[in-house]
Order: C-alpha cells, then structure tokens, then sequence
C-alpha cells in the first residue's frame, strides 16, 4: 500500500531536502505508535502538504515543471 510505504518521502525532496527526508525515516523507524508513513507524515509535515504532494497530479509531473 502506498500509504505504508516509507519511500514515498522520495516524493517530498524537492520541499523538504535530503537531509529532512533522512530525518522523517530514521524517526519513522523509531515510532512505535504504527501508523502508517503517511499518517505519520500528516502529524509532521500537515496534512494540507502531504495531500498536496502526493496528489496523483504532483506524483506524475515529478521531475517536470512547465514555466508558467
């Protein structure tokens, strides 16, 4: 399930950086309340953010911006 999967942090480098990321996962791991990655994201980046990004439009224009 995508929302399970830790490594849709990839997709929030371009907001948060590398460093961040390496942050969220290494807390993830430590977490012990099992929710999942993206539940866990929502408490740390707000939901409105975590939406945003992971919206099917966001995920498939990564790498791609048209100049407005």
């Amino acid at each position: 399930c995508l929302n399970a999967n830790p490594m849709i942090v990839t997709a929030f480098l371009p907001l948060i950086g590398y460093g961040r990321a390496q942050e969220l996962l290494a807390e993830y791991e430590r977490d012990e309340s099992r929710r999942t990655f993206r539940e866990f994201l929502n408490a740390r980046l707000g939901a409105d953010a975590v939406n945003r990004v992971l919206s099917p439009e966001s995920l498939s224009s990564l790498g791609y911006k048209e100049k407005q």
